[in-house]
């Protein structure tokens, strides 16, 4: 029998007066707090004078009921709260462990900002079980700049769980170092606070490193890894096999073959550089816009396939009409076709009428003329110039999409993204291509010296004669002026250093000489073939019953975990982090031969497909996560166990009660959480995904960027 009064509890030196009572191991950042109730009196006068720190000691008795054997648990750096009043006899106690101490203090730290470049990494690969294994490919790195008093000398980087312990032993923080030999710590690079409360910084840290904070009996804090490969809860069963259990319960093994998936596909949607090419073809809408084959640069199978798709000149209807084509009224602002809307005029104006007269305001007088059947009328000048003037604004300035498959397009956007800035995420504006006349102007007194030789002559640029392989973009480019119709407006940029005058969007014949301050742009006209093609980027829409399935709007790469022994279906994963990003065909050509070479870019395969190949890797691995086999469950041991917080606890309670004496309650009902993508990714694609810097040294994304 045992030689004292169970249960005796005793807070800092002062016995309690109670039958039962419970204290929890509890893993994570936040305190474990339990509350108990004291008459009021001599007892809880002696309470009022614990200080703290305190400790809290439970003598009991543990085993089974047949045989109780004494039992002593204390538990030490533990901090007794202000009570409460609850009713005129009693007042209630709360008493919290020594997590509870850190409230109030903030992160200020920098670290590993950022790592010297070791080796290139590389992705995660399915068959690697082990955190070693995992970590081997992103603990080196491709990237950053370095700063040696970020590391701990000798060019050895801070480790995740060095960096929670430093941080500790720089708050006063009692922990154990030496809890665990593998930590399991990833490390990840530009780890940085500034003045972030210490129970949220220390949660991003464990986060980052699927880490978590355990406490001993003694009040120390220690670091563990949750990472679901550890092997720690199996070797905890075995422990648990021959310990008495008083309450039903058990820790079993999941098997989920049955339902873990042999293979994932993992789909990004697709964002595709198109050329869009201008077509001059006069038809009502709802049919494709003929685009005639343009070897090397566009084939006829790119055009079936949409990789080359056509637009039209259209302007804003700048007064109502009624037009014999469409059989209806065009309102006022409404967008149609720029030759429908010449022919629905009354009298019609012909392009060849706009290209003769573009530069000439004799048009507005001629237009007039022609309205009142020969004879000049002051009172339609206004309403003439109106006219005009939204005709030349519009005539091969503005484009539309062809209708047909802008109904078929989710979105699109005049960039180019299978090229873009890895720091700024930027991709450039679409480039143009078109033919276009440069008129200089005079040369400006500060820049006589710079521009001595400047030519004085006006020129064309024919883009099919100057670039026939469409390398060389012209100064313009194209905007948006309404997303939802695919109307885009072109434009040329104006000189800084007033050099050029102005540059026009077609090209002059004859071309203004000699050159004089009235550029005698009234005797030239515009050329009537006009060349005009550019590259946007396109996601399609999702055609009726496709799904995932479409070809056009996702690109799909499979894992395989058929090593796994699943023996569920195969999953279709959609993800977020980036879109498959590819480059519309391009040609090289044969040094000195001036013909076409090699295809550069294959238009079918991503030009990120290093970057979406990791993405996919770790997307899997994450949702595979789910589906792992693991010990789980809840038991209830005899006695006094020590069991160490670790792997996917909730917690280890310690319960005496007299009916049952004491008891160890070991909960692995909590499922560790899925690994971030960049504790899974290799670090040249965290440097893509966070807008690092590259070194050049290995471009984040294949051939493009």
């Amino acid at each position: 029998m045992v030689d004292f009064p169970c249960p005796r509890v005793t807070i800092g030196g002062v016995c309690m007066l109670m039958q039962g009572f419970s204290w929890t191991l509890l893993p994570g950042v936040l305190p474990f707090k339990t509350s108990f109730r004291v008459p009021k009196g001599e007892l809880n006068q002696a309470l009022l004078g614990v200080q703290n720190p305190t400790s809290l000691k439970i003598e009991c008795w543990g085993g089974t009921q047949g045989k109780p054997d004494p039992v002593v648990l204390e538990f030490q750096q533990l901090y007794l709260l202000e009570p409460k009043e609850i009713d005129p006899f009693h007042v209630m106690w709360t008493i919290a462990d020594s997590r509870w101490s850190w409230r109030g203090k903030l992160l200020h730290y920098s670290y590993n900002k950022t790592r010297k470049a070791n080796v290139k990494g590389q992705g995660v690969n399915a068959s690697d079980t082990t955190p070693a294994s995992l970590r081997q490919y992103f603990d080196t790195f491709a990237t950053g700049r370095y700063l040696s008093w970020s590391l701990k000398g000798m060019e050895v980087p801070w480790t995740m769980k060095e960096i929670l312990e430093d941080q500790m032993a720089k708050h006063g923080i009692p922990f154990d170092p030496n809890f665990a030999s593998d930590d399991g710590a990833y490390i990840i690079e530009n780890v940085e606070a500034d003045g972030i409360d210490i129970y949220r910084g220390f949660a991003q840290l464990l986060a980052a490193s699927r880490m978590n904070i355990g406490i001993k009996p003694n009040g120390q804090v220690y670091v563990y890894s949750q990472d679901y490969f550890d092997d720690t809860q199996i070797n905890l069963i075995a422990q648990y096999q021959n310990q008495a259990k008083t309450k039903p319960g058990t820790i079993y093994f999941e098997d989920k073959s049955r339902i873990r998936p042999r293979k994932v596909n993992v789909k990004f949607k697709k964002k595709m550089e198109v050329r869009v090419v201008a077509t001059k073809e006069e038809r009502p809408g709802g049919f494709l816009l003929p685009i005639t084959p343009k070897p090397p640069i566009w084939s006829q199978k790119d055009i079936d396939e949409w990789r080359v798709i056509g637009c039209q000149n259209v302007i804003s209807c700048p007064y109502p009409v009624f037009s014999p084509f469409s059989n209806r009224e065009i309102h006022l602002g409404e967008w149609l076709p720029l030759w429908e809307y010449l022919a629905s005029l009354n009298p019609p104006i012909t392009e060849q009428e706009i290209r003769e007269y573009y530069f000439s305001e004799a048009f507005e007088r001629y237009y007039a003329a022609k309205l009142d059947g020969g004879t000049p009328s002051l009172n339609n000048e206004a309403f003439v110039h109106h006219i005009v003037t939204a005709i030349k604004g519009a005539y091969r300035r503005i484009y539309q999409l062809n209708p047909y498959i802008m109904d078929r397009i989710e979105y699109w956007e005049p960039r180019r993204v299978a090229v873009i800035d890895n720091y700024s995420r930027y991709s450039p504006t679409a480039p143009l291509f078109a033919d276009y006349c440069v008129i200089p102007g005079k040369r400006h007194p500060s820049q006589a010296k710079q521009i001595a030789l400047w030519s004085t002559q006006a020129y064309n640029w024919y883009v099919d004669q100057k670039d026939p392989l469409r390398q060389k973009p012209t100064a313009g480019t194209i905007r948006t002026v309404d997303q939802a119709l695919g109307i885009f407006q072109v434009s040329y940029p104006s000189s800084p250093d007033r050099t050029i005058k102005t540059i026009i969007p077609s090209a002059l014949d004859p071309l203004p000489s000699p050159l004089v301050d009235g550029n005698l742009l009234e005797t030239c006209h515009l050329v009537e073939n006009h060349t005009l093609d550019t590259i946007i980027s396109v996601i399609w829409s999702n055609y009726r019953n496709e799904g995932f399935d479409s070809p056009k709007r996702f690109y799909s790469i499979p894992i395989d975990f058929s090593h796994l022994g699943g023996k569920g279906p195969e999953i279709d994963y959609l993800s977020s982090k980036e879109h498959a990003r590819l480059s519309v065909r391009e040609y090289s050509t044969q040094a000195g031969l001036g013909i076409a070479g090699s295809i550069i870019y294959d238009p079918n395969t991503p030009t990120n497909l290093g970057i979406l190949e990791a993405i996919a890797q770790s997307e899997a691995g994450r949702l595979m996560n789910q589906f792992k086999d693991r010990y789980s469950g809840l038991v209830t041991l005899a006695g006094k166990v020590d069991v160490a917080l670790t792997g996917n606890m909730k917690g280890v309670s310690y319960v005496f009660s007299p009916k049952s004496g004491l008891e160890t309650i070991v909960d692995l009902r909590d499922r560790p959480p899925d690994p971030t993508l960049e504790q899974q990714l290799p670090q040249r694609a965290i440097a893509y995904l966070m807008r690092q810097v590259p070194t050049g040294e290995e471009s984040p994304m294949v051939s493009r960027i």
